[in-house]
């Protein structure tokens, strides 16, 4: 379906037709493949987080509304979700991933899905921290886990490493891997 709606929009550039399609970003498809214009859409701003909020009938404090955000990356999705179970929110300690819906969280496991369980477990330290690579490396040695087991998380398009900083790509992927682990391995 993908590669038609892409192949009759590239014949489609010269009419007065609007043709608008979703695809996800960072996977392959035929869509994202064509060379046709693409308006990237970004997660809602704060403000925003607040308004769905209250528009689903919500009251969230502001401490608590700032975290469902930082936690979603202003996804609307997982805002509705997080907001729809506040208890949950005051369980988190404060660093630690915000637990996610198993629907979401079942998104980004099946990225991880082809990672050796060695990646597994050097994600999991990179969830638990804070993103300094310094940090994670001496705790991954301390565990007998190579770091560079993350370039295998950067090809499946869950980290991106630069300037010595681990960056998950999206703030759910990172609580999505701290969830989905064994809570020994948490530990």
């Amino acid at each position: 379906s993908a590669e038609a709606l892409a192949f009759a929009c590239r014949r489609l550039l010269a009419d007065p037709v609007f043709v608008l399609a979703a695809a996800r970003l960072g996977e392959p498809g035929a869509l994202l493949e064509a060379g046709l214009p693409t308006l990237t859409l970004t997660g809602l701003d704060l403000a925003g987080t607040g308004q769905l909020a209250r528009e689903h009938g919500t009251h969230v404090p502001a401490a608590a509304l700032t975290q469902v955000h930082r936690a979603t990356g202003g996804n609307p999705l997982a805002v509705i979700a997080l907001i729809a179970e506040p208890d949950r929110l005051r369980e988190v300690t404060p660093g630690v991933p915000v637990p996610v819906p198993a629907r979401i969280a079942a998104w980004f496991a099946r990225r991880a899905a082809g990672l050796d369980p060695d990646t597994h477990r050097v994600l999991l330290v990179a969830a638990a921290g804070d993103g300094d690579l310094a940090v994670m490396a001496r705790a991954c040695a301390a565990l007998g886990l190579d770091v560079g087991g993350l370039a295998a998380a950067e090809r499946a398009g869950l980290v991106t490493i630069r300037s010595g900083r681990v960056e998950f790509a999206h703030p759910l992927a990172r609580a999505s891997v701290y969830a989905a682990a064994d809570p020994g391995d948490r530990r």
